[in-house]
């Protein structure tokens, strides 16, 4: 009597593996091939990953792309062809295979069940629904990324943020546009825009963003609002009173931030700015909020609450605002050129980490830990 072994399993991709010999290079998906994948995928239990996704890791691993995803760079390590090369770039990739990677994250966003990094080239013309909400286990780290996402779409670029610039220099549909201004979003991608801020408002426990000193203008902001504020957002808040009357900014970073604010429309050249007396005050109230943090930095041990919902950037600045304070000078230009814009920064070649408090020392150990483990997190996100 003959019988199957049990081991011979039922092949779950078997769609998949008939495109794993396509040519991406010269063809295009079509409709048939994306259908016959969905099918595939359907039946599927929460531990497999999609065809669909699978299938993006193809394309890629024809030229030796490592991924972070751990389920594609699983399955792209059994197939006999795949070559990992360190050095990929994805400007190995042709015309043809950008338009079936397109095709196949199309076909991915579709599938989703909440808006993910990567889909929002594919809501450009529609706004969002009920894809997006607070309660749906986003991190800060999705939501950065998105809302940049809209503007990278158009070319917008990030020198204040080397991390959320290398992560859109590592998409190979990013084409960098120095003259990209927030002026060229439709109204659509705004709402999309302030609907991502509005989550991530919610999540954080904040009433307040910088841009809101207009609704300021002529009237005091209650110290309440400012509160979970980040010394880097205060500052951005601080700034934006100066913006909203004109001021042209000669500091890189705040002239490259407010250049991609919408309402900011700078005062002529040698022409400064007029405050109001409100205006003042609102400075007095957000430069007290300030030195209030800067202090605890030195002073007090860092609650964990301080740091929930902060971005990997944020966190950054916040660490090394405690070697800062003494001076030491930052080989990274996007620290270096913050730091040279606070007044009270004097640099000092002979700074050593010795010279920290134990406090101080702490404080900045504890908060490397925290951008290291939230620069893992925003690692993982392939977009």
């Amino acid at each position: 009597m003959f019988v199957v072994p049990c081991a011979f399993a039922q092949d779950p991709y078997p769609a998949l593996h008939r495109l794993e010999s396509f040519d991406f290079k010269n063809r295009l998906l079509t409709k048939a091939d994306l259908d016959r994948l969905n099918k595939e995928d359907n039946p599927m239990g929460d531990d497999e990953v999609a065809s669909i996704v699978l299938l993006r890791g193809v394309v890629f691993g024809k030229h030796g792309r490592i991924f972070h995803e751990p389920k594609i760079q699983d399955f792209l390590k059994k197939r006999p062809w795949y070559r990992p090369d360190p050095k990929f770039s994805n400007a190995e990739l042709n015309d043809t295979e950008r338009k079936n990677i397109d095709l196949i994250r199309e076909a991915e966003s579709h599938n989703h069940w909440r808006i993910q990094p990567g889909d929002l080239r594919f809501w450009q013309t529609k706004r969002f629904d009920k894809k997006l909400s607070a309660d749906q286990g986003y991190s800060i780290a999705d939501l950065r990324i998105m809302q940049a996402e809209i503007e990278a779409i158009h070319g917008r670029t990030f020198p204040g943020e080397p991390l959320l610039q290398k992560y859109f220099d590592e998409r190979y549909w990013y084409k960098p546009d120095p003259s990209y201004r927030a002026s060229s979003l439709s109204k659509i991608e705004r709402e999309n825009l302030a609907a991502l801020k509005t989550v991530e408002q919610k999540i954080r426990g904040t009433t307040f963003v910088p841009a809101d000193v207009m609704t300021y203008a002529d009237k005091p902001i209650p110290e309440k609002a400012l509160h979970n504020l980040s010394l880097y957002e205060l500052r951005v808040t601080r700034n934006a009173i100066y913006a909203m009357r004109g001021r042209r900014f000669k500091t890189p970073w705040l002239r490259e931030y407010f250049a991609n604010v919408e309402w900011y429309s700078p005062l002529p050249e040698g022409q400064n700015e007029k405050l109001t007396a409100t205006d003042s005050e609102n400075l007095k109230t957000i430069v007290k909020l300030e030195q209030r943090l800067h202090d605890d930095l030195t002073q007090k041990p860092i609650p964990h609450q301080r740091l929930t919902g902060l971005f990997v950037e944020d966190l950054r600045k916040l660490a090394n605002e405690i070697p800062a304070r003494h001076g030491k000078v930052f080989a990274d230009r996007a620290l270096r050129n913050y730091f040279s814009s606070l007044p009270w920064y004097k640099p000092n070649p002979r700074f050593t980490l010795k010279s920290l408090s134990k406090q101080e020392k702490e404080n900045y150990e504890f908060l490397l830990l925290a951008a290291k483990n939230t620069t893992k997190q925003f690692a993982m996100e392939e977009g």
